[in-house]
Formats: structure tokens, sequence, C-alpha cells
């Protein structure tokens, strides 16, 4: 895998998918958190005039950190191209654009899989030679490698997703 700049167009693709952030639970979460730390110092202020300082701080800081990162999450995304030559993956914010080339897959096949007890969740996730890049769900096309690495990508259509490479490997 190499890192490139330049991004695909999908309509030059064989096969193109875009995946979004769907989990309502998590953004609740970030929604509640960036609440508690606005209104927790305030509420603190109220009561401990003498913390006034720190409260606006805290408030003045925090606050658009929290909705900075909550931002970067509901735009966060994951776009994958399959090319003549190689996969292009690319999960904004978390990494750059990724090319897998065709001639380094050695076998692949569309899978349902538990991503929390295979890979603790959603995201950029594994350690070693066996890695995951997913959005939602439990679909993907997991990659094995030459070198003895294994990849899985999140696929809401994960048997045209592999239909796709398999044609494109031929």
């Amino acid at each position: 895998m190499t890192d490139k700049p330049a991004l695909p167009r999908p309509e030059d693709a064989r096969y193109y998918e875009e995946q979004r952030l769907r989990q309502l639970w998590l953004k609740l979460v970030f929604w509640a958190a960036l609440v508690l730390t606005i209104l927790s110092p305030w509420l603190d202020g109220l009561n401990h005039p003498e913390k006034r300082v720190e409260t606006f701080l805290t408030m003045g800081i925090g606050g658009p950190v929290m909705l900075l990162l909550i931002l970067a999450i509901y735009r966060m995304r994951m776009r994958v191209w399959v090319m003549e030559d190689a996969i292009h993956v690319r999960f904004w914010p978390l990494i750059g654009h990724k090319i897998i080339p065709l001639c380094d897959i050695e076998k692949l096949e569309a899978v349902e899989y538990r991503p929390i007890a295979e890979y603790g969740g959603w995201g950029l996730r594994g350690v070693g030679k066996d890695r995951a890049f997913n959005v939602s769900g439990n679909k993907g096309v997991r990659f094995w490698f030459k070198d003895d690495t294994k990849l899985l990508i999140g696929s809401q259509n994960a048997d045209t997703f592999a239909d796709s490479v398999r044609v494109a490997m031929r």
C-alpha cells in the first residue's frame, strides 16, 4: 500500500462506494459530550463565583474543540474505488489516499463479520497483520496479500465490490 495525492474520479472506476458514519448512538454521545463540556463548567461557575475565569476558559476552549471534533466526525467518510490496476481507499480524516495494487492480492472474499468481536469496533482497526477499514455495518471484503497480511474493507455492497475486484484482476 502506498500513498498518492491524486484521487480517481468515481465515473472512471469499475466500482465506487462512499460510506459515511451512520451510528446514531455515536453521534448522540458526542453531542452529549459537547453539552457537558459547556454546561458543567457554567453550572460550576454559578455555584463558585471565584472560578469564573476557569469557567470561561473551559467553555471558551473546550466547547470549540469539542465542536470541531463533532464536525470532523460528521464529515468522516470512506471512499473506495476499484480501478484497472489497484484499489484506492480514502478514509477522511483518518488516512490519506491508500493504493492497493491488485497484483499484491493473493485472494479475496466477500464476508459478514463481527466488527466489535473481531476488530474492536469501526474505523481504522486491527494491529499487526490483520487490519480493517470500516465505517458501519457488518459486511465487507477481506483481502489476503502475498506478504501474509490481511485487510478487511467494510462495504454496504460487499458482493459487488468483490466481483469488481475479481474482474479487474483478470
